[in-house]
C-alpha cells in the first residue's frame, strides 16, 4: 500500500503566466480551508486539510494530510504529512514537507536558487528549473503544466492532462457541476512506473473531488466536506 496515499502529496515563465497563476492561487470566493474526507471501500480512512494565508502579493499554503487504514482492528498502513508552500506575485518560491509513509520519513526542502530551485530531499541536493511548481492539486495551474514537483520526494514527474468534460458530482449532499481532468504523471527517475487520478473542479477553481487506485486496487477518493 506504499503508493495507497499518493495524491495526497500531488500536484511563471512570461507575464501572461504568472497573471493566470495569481488568479489561480487568489480567486475571489476561494475558501480560506478545503477539507477533505479520504475514504477506501466506502468508509473513511483519513482527512486531508489546505489551508490559505494571503499578505498583499504573498499567498501561504500549509497542508496536512492523516490517514491510517485498519484491517481487523489493526493498523495496516499509515500515512501523515505536513507541509507549506509560499507563492509571491502568483510565482512559486519556496516549499517545506515532512512525510511519514508508513514507518519511512521523508523530508523536502525547496526554494529558489538564481534562475532555478534548490530541492533538498532527504538529504540529497538537486537543481531543477524554475518553471516547475508542486503536484498540489488544489491548484488549477497545474493542469496547464508538463512537469510538476512530487511533494513528498522531491523528484520531478513528466504529466499529461486530458480535459473529461463537465460532470455532475455530490459535492456536501448536492449535486455540483464540476470540470474534470484526468492525470497521468510518471517520475523521472522511473519514467515506467505511472500514477493515474482523476480530479473535479467546480466553477470557483475549488478542487471538489479527487480518485485514484491504490496499489492494493482499491479505490481510493478525497471527497470537500
Amino acid at each position: 500500500m506504499r503508493r495507497l496515499i499518493a495524491t495526497a502529496a500531488l500536484l511563471v515563465a512570461s507575464a501572461s503566466v504568472q497573471a493566470q497563476q495569481s488568479a489561480a492561487l487568489q480567486p475571489q470566493q476561494n475558501p480560506e480551508v478545503l477539507k477533505y474526507a479520504v475514504n477506501r471501500k466506502g468508509e473513511q480512512i483519513g482527512t486531508h486539510v489546505f489551508e490559505f494565508r494571503r499578505n498583499g502579493p504573498e499567498t501561504s499554503v500549509s497542508f496536512q494530510t492523516k490517514v491510517e487504514v485498519k484491517v481487523l482492528f489493526i493498523t495496516a498502513y499509515r500515512f501523515e504529512q505536513s507541509g507549506s508552500e509560499r507563492w509571491v506575485n502568483g510565482k512559486f518560491v519556496s516549499m517545506k514537507t515532512t512525510t511519514d509513509d508508513n514507518g519511512t520519513p521523508h523530508k523536502l526542502d525547496v526554494a529558489v536558487k538564481g534562475t532555478g530551485l534548490m530541492v533538498e530531499a532527504d538529504g540529497k541536493s538537486t537543481q531543477v528549473d524554475g518553471s516547475v511548481i508542486p503536484a498540489s492539486l488544489w491548484n488549477t495551474s497545474l493542469l496547464r503544466q508538463s512537469v510538476a514537483l512530487d511533494t513528498q520526494k522531491g523528484n520531478v514527474m513528466k504529466m499529461t492532462i486530458a480535459d473529461v468534460g463537465v460532470e455532475n458530482v455530490v459535492v456536501q449532499g448536492k449535486p455540483v457541476k464540476a470540470h474534470r481532468y484526468m492525470i497521468k504523471s510518471a517520475s523521472t527517475p522511473d519514467p515506467k512506473k505511472t500514477f493515474d487520478q482523476e480530479v473535479w473542479y467546480d466553477d470557483k477553481g475549488n478542487l471538489v473531488q479527487a480518485q485514484f487506485t491504490g496499489s492494493d486496487g482499491s479505490i481510493i477518493s478525497y471527497q470537500l466536506l
